[in-house]
């Protein structure tokens, strides 16, 4: 995933992917979470999310970045692809 945070050049981005990869299996990082560790509001939080949502797919690894609901709460989770 180096790829990915050079390619945005931005410390933000590492620092999210950092906390996703680290809940990778866990119920996720909530969006709340990740826009206060990247210093940027929800709905910034969440276009780089679908940004690298969509880098990580490009790269043809076995993982992608999911996003879901539980209660009134948005969580990112990082899931291997089933087979």
């Amino acid at each position: 995933m180096e790829n990915i945070t050079r390619d945005h050049n931005d410390d933000s981005v590492e620092m999210v992917l950092c906390m996703i990869e680290a809940m990778h299996g866990s119920e996720g990082a909530s969006l709340c979470s990740l826009a206060i560790l990247c210093g940027r509001t929800r709905t910034e939080t969440e276009q780089l999310l679908s940004e690298l949502a969509e880098d990580i797919r490009a790269m043809g690894d076995n993982l992608q970045l999911i996003r879901y609901t539980n209660d009134e709460s948005v969580f990112y989770k990082l899931v291997s692809k089933k087979a």
